[in-house]
Parts: structure tokens; sequence; C-alpha cells
């Protein structure tokens, strides 16, 4: 995945990159991918220091008064497509700051599509906190983008190892010297004092975890990508490696979960299925297990024949309990009580059925990977080449799941988004199997009794 998807980036917009080291070489890319689309690209810096990048755009323009920076940025966009910004050299040969007024100013015109801003310095670390009158980010800016580097977990906190080491520790509370766990980095990336500091109102905020170039450094990076998410000011979290064509590994985003589970189970002669004993457990509450170990932002569970039976059951979980009064209309009615049930903030929501034993945490995993890595608007779980359940819909696709009728279902919405949708194939065609009568409660319990029986 490129940069710029994993941004998802509108119209026009100012970025501002800050945090360690490797965010020039991040800037430029992403310039490049948007140059490649057509765009006209601005990049600059906001402080001195910033070393001259091989890939720093077909035209550099010493620019420190608005007025002549926007004439001289009108002049050149008819040649250049991609213009960088600087202010006076420094001895070293390397770049000067540009004032934010300039980049103020030449963010509103016309034939700008995109600036691109780096607005501190890394110092060369992995991971900082900002000092006194740092980062300059323009006023103007749509997007932060953060950036830290995967290797920073695990070592300790001093100024060998990160940049501003007295303030992370301040910041994280925890003295120093102690390890900077995902907790330190969570507590000081979302910190107004911290990541948060100078971010203007209304801006995107966008963490970016690099150097995820091993299936360890990846697992800690999405462990801190949960934890980030946790704070409302974060929007998703990029995992990358920078070294790779594809530089975007996945984006972590919030996935939310819908159980569904109002049906009256008429195949078993109106016994809830969702009650059916399941070891020590119902079969509710054994799906629920399974779903707990997903780390989604949010469970849903939408209920209706015999609700109050049902939430009994569910007194002590974390979910939110949502009773569909309409639910003998069809399974529509559910799938839209869900939907709107959801948080604003959510990306997507992955809808899972209350009666399908084999389904495993491991499974809902993997199709939520898929969709981060992919970006697909659909992901579903495919049992011998046979569309199944989970399914998960992006929030792009909510309004056509508020838009069933009756008993229409999630295979509506499939259909129609086949061509951009991605299956993921689950070998053990048996675990997409579900319960609709009693005959297939008890080949459960004669074919699979470890599920029913507590070892």
């Amino acid at each position: 995945m490129r940069i710029t998807e994993a941004l998802q980036l509108r119209e026009k917009e100012v970025i501002s990159f800050i945090g360690g080291q490797g965010k020039t070489r991040v800037m430029f890319r992403t310039a490049d991918e948007l140059q490649m689309l057509g765009k006209r690209v601005v990049t600059a810096a906001t402080v001195p220091g910033i070393p001259m990048w091989p890939g720093w755009g077909d035209y550099l323009i010493f620019a420190q008064d608005p007025d002549a920076a926007e004439e001289m940025v009108r002049g050149a966009l008819l040649d250049h497509p991609h213009i960088t910004l600087t202010g006076p050299a420094a001895s070293d040969g390397r770049m000067g700051g540009v004032p934010v007024e300039v980049i103020d100013r030449v963010s509103q015109i016309e034939d700008v599509d995109y600036v691109l801003v780096e607005a501190d310095l890394s110092h060369r670390k992995d991971f900082k906190a900002p000092s006194e009158g740092e980062p300059v980010i323009p006023g103007t800016t749509t997007t932060v983008v953060s950036l830290l580097n995967a290797p920073v977990m695990g070592k300790p906190v001093n100024e060998i190892i990160v940049y501003n080491a007295d303030t992370i520790a301040a910041l994280a509370k925890q003295p120093i010297f102690t390890p900077i766990t995902v907790e330190t980095i969570a507590r000081v990336l979302t910190h107004k004092d911290g990541g948060l500091k100078g971010v203007p109102e209304g801006a995107r905020f966008i963490p970016m975890v690099d150097k995820c170039d091993s299936d360890e450094r990846l697992e800690k990076a999405v462990d801190l990508a949960n934890e980030l998410l946790k704070s409302k000011e974060v929007k998703r979290v990029a995992l990358t490696d920078t070294g790779r064509r594809e530089p975007v590994l996945a984006t972590r985003r919030r996935v939310a979960a819908v159980i569904l589970a109002a049906g009256g189970s008429r195949r078993m002669g109106g016994r809830p299925k969702q009650l059916l004993p399941w070891g020590d457990k119902t079969l509710i509450q054994h799906v629920l297990d399974q779903v707990k170990g997903v780390n989604f932002t949010d469970i849903i569970v939408v209920l209706g024949h015999r609700a109050d039976e049902v939430r009994k059951t569910l007194a002590d979980e974390p979910v939110r309990i949502v009773v569909n009064p309409d639910w003998e209309v069809g399974i529509s009615t559910s799938i839209k009580a869900a939907v709107r049930a959801l948080p604003e903030d959510v990306d997507a929501a992955m809808f899972i059925h209350s009666d399908q034993p084999g389904l495993t945490s491991d499974i809902m995993n993997r199709i939520r990977w898929r969709y981060e890595s992919t970006d697909r608007p659909v992901v579903y779980a495919s049992y011998y080449g046979e569309q199944g359940l989970p399914v998960l819909f992006d929030k792009k696709l909510f309004p056509d799941l508020l838009a069933l009728r009756y008993t229409e279902g999630g295979k509506k919405v499939v259909r129609k988004y086949a061509y951009v949708s991605l299956s993921v194939p689950i070998i053990e065609a048996w675990r997409g199997e579900d319960i609709d009568t009693a005959e297939d409660y008890s080949r459960w319990m004669l074919t699979h009794p470890f599920y029913s029986v507590k070892r």
C-alpha cells in the first residue's frame, strides 16, 4: 500500500510531518507518489537544518516573504509540478526554515494541490518529545503525521536512545532509564505537550510506526497501534517499512464487532440458539469469547427474540446491547439497528452470527488484517470458495447496509461490490457451519465435543 492510500488524503491538503528520524524520506516519498498521480506539490520545512534530499523536487525557491513566494510559486507551477521551498541554506548545506506565513499563503494558491511540511527536527533519534519552540506546524495544516521507529520499543529512556528523554519520562510518568513500552509511547504521543503539541484544531493526527521490518517489530507495532487508538485524537495508525517498494504494511483502524443474535430460532422450535449450553457457558458466550480476542474498539450485540433472557447472560461482559424491536421483519432490521448504534469514529464493522461455534479469534484477526493491509471495502471469510461469515464492511458502505430491506442481508452488499471485495480462504470448512436445527446442535456435540465439554 502507498503512503497516500494509507493517509487517505483528501483534495488540497497541508500535511505536516513531525517526530523521529526518517521524516524527510517519508515526506519526499509522499511527494513522489502525489506527483505520479498528476498532483502539483510543494515541499518545505519550517525549521532549519533539514538535509538536502536527492529527490527534493525539480525546482527550488528561496522563500522568506509571503508575497514574493506566492508570485514565484505561481510562475514555477507552469513547468514544475514539484517545488521545494527553503530559507537561507546553513553552512553545512542543509535547508533553511520557511516562515509559516509563507506556507499558509502558498497553500491557498488554487493550482497547488498539496503542501508537505517537515515541522521539527528528529536529532537522528527514533523517538522524541518536543522541546521549547517546536514543532512549528502551520495553522493551515489538515493532517499531522507523527513518525517513530519500531526498534525503539524495549530500549531505555535516555538521551542516547531518544531525544528530550526527561520530557518523555515526565509525560509517560515513568523513571528515566526504564524500558520504552507501548504505554510509554502512547502516553507521550497523545499528550497535549507531547505528540499533540501544536496540532491545529480539526487536523487529523496519524502516528506512523516505521521500520516494522520483522515479525517481532510488526507485532509490537500492532500492540502500540491498539493502545494509540484508545485516544480519540488518533485517526488511524500507519505501520510501515519504508525500505520496501510498497512501504505501508497496514493501517490500524477502529473496527467494531457486531454480533447478530436477534433471530427467533424457528427451526429450533423457538428455543433460543443463543442460550444453548456450550460447555460451562452458553453458545453466545462462547462466540463472544472469540470476539474478545480480536481487540475490537467496540462490541455490539443485537438482540430481539427473548432479549431479556439473553441479556442476562451478557450482564458482566464488555458489550453494548442493542434491542431490535422489529427483528421479526427480517435480518435487515438488525443490521440497520447495529449500524445506527456504531460510534461516529468507527472505520469499519465486522458482522458475526451468534450461532457459528467454529469461529475463532484467528479467523477474525485474519479478516481484519486483510482489510487494514489492502484497504478493500469488503472482506469476508470463504469456505471452499463459498462466501461465509464473518464479513467486514468499511464505513463507506454503511449507507448500502442501511438501504437493506426485510430479509435482505449483507450478501446483497457483498455481491454489489464483488469487483473490489476480498475473500479470506478458511481451509477448515466446518468452521463456517452454523446451528439452525436440533440435529445441527446434536451433530456438533458428537463431532466436535471439545467445543462443548470443558477440558
